[in-house]
């Protein structure tokens, strides 16, 4: 479910746990094809485990992270060490890789739920 009412990460999950959800995780090229010209908050950050080299570990909300789909450049921890959370059409409008964000930005996002 997508929701167009800007929120930061945090604030964009909570919203979602209270639909019975969590933001969105992607698993496959074919869970990520959401069409639009919008970056949209995903369910992904890397705020919650830090590794040696200084650059957190990134995980879903759900635990996993075995796919990824990053821009070039991304993530840019290592250079902004601020940005934690996933965002998704990241670059050009017709882009659907991710790119790493400040938590504390509004922006829309994506829920989703088992069913």
């Amino acid at each position: 479910m997508a929701v167009s009412t800007p929120k930061t990460w945090a604030q964009a999950e909570r919203h979602c746990v209270l639909q019975g959800g969590n933001l969105a995780s992607v698993h496959s090229p074919t869970l990520q094809e959401f069409n639009g010209t919008s970056i949209w908050w995903i369910g992904g950050s890397d705020a919650a485990e830090v590794n040696d080299g200084g650059e957190g570990v990134y995980l879903w909300t759900d635990g996993t992270f075995e796919y990824t789909n990053w821009a070039d450049g991304e993530p840019s921890g290592p250079v902004r060490p601020w940005q934690d959370c996933l965002l998704m059409n990241f670059g050009d409008e017709d882009d659907e890789a991710w790119g790493d964000e400040a938590c504390s930005l509004s922006l829309p996002f994506i829920c989703a739920r088992e069913l």
